[in-house]
């Protein structure tokens, strides 16, 4: 029996016109981890890294907190990326090729407070495609080729995490 694969053996009888047989049933009791595109540690930590993914895996678990999808060679970044990742807290992509990312991108994300862009190829982000992310305050944008950003933040600023401001930019 493979170590494993836990079963469980259970022996029954059985009167068949006054005789007795004993069978062996072998049932496994516990079912095996879904097979996801990359590690998932308890549901809400994905290890994505290095596996030269080219997007962003859409069957790991819905729970997910923290996804790290750095190191691949992931090109964009979709409205339908994320959506179903909506309890997303922390999103590290850096060191990829991302050139573009959709306007509603980040909009299915409200948990969202930490977002790693770094060492990509993005020239464009303005800042209101993070107006939905409240909980945000730290976002590292450095080494793209992001010449310049726009620091009006649309709507009520008071509804922004009050270090929302803390953002890294060097090597632009």
């Amino acid at each position: 029996m493979d170590s494993l694969t836990q079963t469980l053996l259970i022996s029954m009888v059985i009167f068949l016109g006054g005789i007795v047989q004993k069978v062996i049933v072998d049932m496994p009791i516990n079912s095996q981890q879904p097979n996801y595109t990359c590690p998932v540690k308890d549901r809400y930590i994905a290890k994505c890294a290095h596996l030269n993914l080219t997007s962003i895996p859409q069957d790991l678990p819905h729970e997910l907190l923290v996804l790290f999808i750095r190191d691949n060679q992931v090109t964009e970044l979709l409205n339908t990326s994320f959506m179903n990742y909506n309890q997303l807290e922390k999103l590290y992509a850096r060191h990829n090729v991302i050139a573009f990312i959709d306007s509603g991108t980040f909009e299915t994300l409200p948990q969202l407070q930490v977002l790693e862009l770094d060492h990509n190829l993005i020239t464009f982000l303005p800042i209101y495609y993070l107006q939905k992310n409240a909980l945000l305050y730290i976002i590292n944008l450095s080494h793209n080729k992001i010449s310049n950003i726009s620091s009006t933040l649309p709507g009520d600023r008071s509804k922004w995490h009050p270090y929302h401001h803390v953002q890294t930019m060097g090597g632009n």
